[in-house]
């Protein structure tokens, strides 16, 4: 607590407390002309001020100790917010981790589920491979594939009705396939690729153009019903 001495000397009274701005600025305005002492510093005040300067000191006093609590108030709400503002902290850090943790739960289901797509995609990649395969070596008992492309080819690059001998060369290539349509047929199958090459019309290359067909229908290949 802030200490003020209070002396009666004669016809003065002394009043000495430790250097404060406030208690300074209300001893000049509560008392009557206050003299400081530089040397051994006080202040002094006539005798007849004795009353006032009781209750000066206990004005002070009273106002030191709101002032005081007021501090203890703003240090208290000032601790109070540090402390919400660090569980704030806290709790948005604790979120984030039971973000991360549910992410990373997520992260390996995810690569769990793209490991199992993969041995998927894989199986079937092969799975096709193999069919793909056994329908290449079911055709190539039949007919040469090799030569069945060049023909598209020939056919393909001769589907120009503007360009004399064109058409010729065209209908001599396609004659090839309807030859080795014949044999497919024979053999009780259906071939894609060979029913679409040998069925071409030359004046439809927007339509029938053998370059256009699909990857696909050089594996399709159909046992007829007898």
């Amino acid at each position: 607590m802030f200490d003020i001495k209070v002396y009666k000397d004669n016809d003065e009274i002394i009043i000495k407390f430790e250097k404060n701005y406030f208690v300074y600025s209300s001893l000049k305005k509560k008392l009557n002309k206050p003299i400081f002492n530089p040397k051994y510093k006080y202040w002094t005040v006539s005798a007849d001020q004795e009353d006032a300067v009781i209750a000066w000191v206990e004005w002070v006093k009273k106002e030191l100790i709101i002032a005081e609590v007021k501090e203890l108030r703003r240090l208290n709400e000032s601790v109070l917010d540090e402390i919400q503002i660090n569980l704030k902290q806290e709790k948005q850090i604790l979120t984030e981790i039971e973000q991360i943790k549910e992410m990373t739960i997520l992260l390996n289901a995810n690569k769990a589920d793209l490991a199992k797509v993969k041995t998927q995609v894989k199986e079937a990649q092969q799975k096709l491979a193999d069919n793909r395969n056994e329908m290449q070596s079911v055709i190539g008992e039949m007919i040469d594939l090799n030569k069945l492309r060049k023909i598209a080819d020939i056919m393909s690059s001769n589907m120009n009705y503007k360009i004399k001998g064109m058409r010729e060369k065209f209908e001599l290539a396609q004659k090839d396939a309807l030859s080795l349509r014949k044999i497919v047929r024979e053999a009780g199958y259906w071939f894609d690729a060979l029913e679409r090459i040998a069925g071409a019309s030359f004046n439809r290359p927007d339509r029938d153009n053998p370059r256009d067909i699909p990857e696909s229908a050089w594996y399709k290949i159909v046992k007829q019903e007898e």
